[in-house]
């Protein structure tokens, strides 16, 4: 789906012969200072949301590298390569050290303090 340059996925996974969600993501574009506090405002892409279902967080077992959320993350990075960005952001909110841990595996930055509503911004390079 696209709407005002955003995106929405869904990924499935077929078993037992039925079909289950794992979880959505979805990109966008925004335009922040890069580098912060005084950088040029520049386009980059955005992760508004992604989410992983309860029961499929942690899942396949065996290698942190090559579970759902991580097939998730590269498909939106890929997705906002195609968009032509250079950069693609996001917020975590401070307490989730379980996002915060997944985003900077796969190259994610904080970038400056937490805002007054414990919201991190996080960023990585697009090359």
């Amino acid at each position: 789906m696209l709407q005002r340059n955003n995106a929405v996925w869904l990924y499935f996974i077929d078993a037992a012969d039925e079909e289950y969600l794992v979880g959505f993501s979805s990109l966008g574009t925004t335009k922040w200072r890069i580098p912060p506090p005084d950088g040029p405002r520049r386009e980059a892409g955005f992760i508004p949301m992604l989410a992983v279902a309860l029961r499929f967080q942690g899942k396949p077992d065996g290698d942190p590298g090559k579970r759902y959320v991580d097939d998730m993350i590269e498909h939106v990075v890929q997705e906002s390569r195609k968009r032509g960005h250079r950069e693609l952001c996001l917020f975590v909110h401070e307490n989730n050290a379980r996002a915060i841990s997944v985003y900077s595996r796969h190259g994610f930055q904080t970038l400056g303090e937490r805002d007054d509503r414990g919201l991190l911004r996080m960023l990585r390079l697009l090359d």
